[in-house]
Parts: C-alpha cells; structure tokens; sequence
C-alpha cells in the first residue's frame, strides 16, 4: 500500500485548507494550522486586500505543485505554497490591490512551483548533496525578484515611514514586534505580535528563536547607527527572525549548539543585509538564505556540530 505521503498529489485528493494554512506557517518553517491561521491574521491586519492576493499566491505555487506531481505529504505540508504566498504579498506591496498585481502573484505563484523543483533537484546533485542544503525562500527570492525587474515602471511614489518613538526602549520594542511582521512585508506591530504567538503555539522554541534574531538585530542596527526609523519599523531585522529560527529550532542537531549557530548566523545575516542595502536591487530574504546556507556549509565541516534538511 503507497503511503500517502509518497502518492502523487491531485486537485481532488488535497487537503486545500491545510496545504494553505500550513503553508502559511512553512514562511516560518511550520507545518502547523494555528500558526498559519496567525500569520494569516496577520496580513489581515495589515490589509485584507494584501491577505488576499498572499491567498492567491499560495493557491497558485500549491497547484503548479499539484501539476508538477509532487508528493501528497509535502503539498499538504505547505512547502509548495509558502514561496508563493511571499510572491503575493511582494505584489501587494510594490502595486497594491490592483490588477496588474493580482495577475503578477498568479503568475509568480505558478512559477515557484517549478523554481522550487529546479533549486531542490541542484542541491541534490553529486556535487553539493554532501550539504543538503535547504531551498527555503530562495524561489520567492528569485520569483519576486525577476517580477519587480518586469513592473519597476508601475510602482508608486515611497510613502514615508512616519514618525518612531522617541523612546529608545520603545524603539526596541517596536522594532522586535516589526522585525517580525516584516517577514511576510507587513509593517505593523500589532501583527508582529499576532504571528510571535502563532510562532509560540508550534513550539515555544519557535517563538524563543523569533524573540532572539529579532532582538539581537534590533540592539544590532540601534548600536551601530542604522536608521531609527528603518530600525523601528523592521526593515533591517527580519532576515535575523528567519536564520535564528532555522539554526536554533530547525536545522541544528544538539542543545546548546542549535543557539550558538544561531547568534554566529544572525550576526552574518545582519552584515549582509547591510551590504545589499548599499545596492538598489531588492533585499527580500537574501540575507537569511545565504546566511543559513553559509552557516550549514561551515558547520558541515565543524567537529560537533551536525544538521539535518
């Protein structure tokens, strides 16, 4: 008897409300219904309408999936739609609720699904499986990334980030809450602290992690002179959210060495997030992805340390 988490998935044998909710919760690395709920709560917060178009996106990177005949277990899981859901909300916040951004996250969904594919069969060829590196939010990257190229010309004036507090413990604890929410380009504290109890109802490690890449960037940017405003309102410090979780709850074997990986990784994360601000290209997750990637390679050869994809 095939086991349902090696069939071949179809339209009509996929759970759609889990694969969604999930794959909601898989932008943090969790296959859990709660949480996705909480991080669907959470775009709500900020706009129904960018709620929305992170939906169609998901649906549309989870049924490219479903036609690329990906497993059942792991299209329920969400690992084919987080990517997506991403796409749809980078739409959003480029062209807002408008058509042109509805076809683009249809679009950029349905395109993950094959990125996903082509980035998973090259980390499991000869020459780099020995890492078994993840592909994480790489599709997203690389998706939302060659879209923003394509619709540069119809993105609107920046809007001012308006005003911080002045209270340097309050721009702390802004920050924290923001660095959160910005991990799905939400700018809202209220938001941030929906998803950190979602992140806490998977595990209380996942939210733990959250609270410190969240922290550690916060007093990072704030010590070394970044922008307050940019510091307080998370657009320095989300790439930490996500490396801290990877190394400390997700991909680090052991008790204490999963934390320390996850400082050393926040720290590189920080850094590089701070280089590719010097460019005019879009940030999105690089400095998470490529921190994680680092880190797992150098901790492949670290005697000690192990890890697991």
């Amino acid at each position: 008897m095939t086991s349902v988490f090696m069939r071949r998935a179809t339209v009509r044998n996929l759970n759609w409300f889990a694969a969604t909710t999930r794959g909601l919760s898989q932008i943090f690395f969790q296959a859990n219904v709660w949480t996705g709920l909480a991080v669907l709560a959470g775009f709500a917060i900020a706009n129904w309408r960018m709620a929305l178009l992170a939906v169609i996106g998901l649906l549309c990177s989870t049924l490219s999936g479903v036609l690329l005949r990906r497993r059942l277990g792991e299209l329920g899981d969400g690992l084919h739609g987080y990517c997506g859901a991403l796409v749809g909300a980078a739409q959003f916040s480029a062209l807002g609720f408008t058509w042109p951004a509805a076809a683009f996250a249809v679009a950029g969904g349905l395109a993950c699904g094959p990125v996903t594919v082509a980035l998973a069969w090259l980390f499991y060829h000869p020459s780099s499986r020995k890492y078994s590196l993840p592909v994480t939010t790489a599709p997203f990257c690389i998706v939302a990334g060659v879209l923003f190229a394509v619709h540069a010309p119809l993105h609107g004036p920046h809007t001012d980030l308006g005003e911080v507090p002045e209270n340097i413990l309050a721009n702390v604890g802004q920050a924290i809450l923001n660095n959160i929410s910005e991990v799905v380009l939400v700018d809202s504290s209220i938001a941030g602290a929906v998803i950190l109890v979602g992140l806490f109802i998977a595990h209380w490690k996942v939210g733990a992690a959250a609270l410190l890449g969240s922290g550690m960037e916060a007093l990072m940017d704030l010590a070394t002179g970044s922008d307050v405003q940019a510091v307080a309102h998370g657009l320095l410090g989300y790439s930490g959210v996500l490396t801290a979780i990877a190394l400390a709850v997700v991909f680090v074997r052991g008790t204490w060495q999963p934390w320390i990986a996850a400082v050393v990784g926040v720290v590189v994360s920080s850094v590089l997030a701070w280089l590719m601000g010097l460019t005019a290209l879009p940030v999105y997750t690089w400095p998470f992805i490529l921190a994680t990637w680092l880190m797992l390679v150098v901790l492949h050869h670290l005697p000690g340390f192990s890890y697991h994809t």
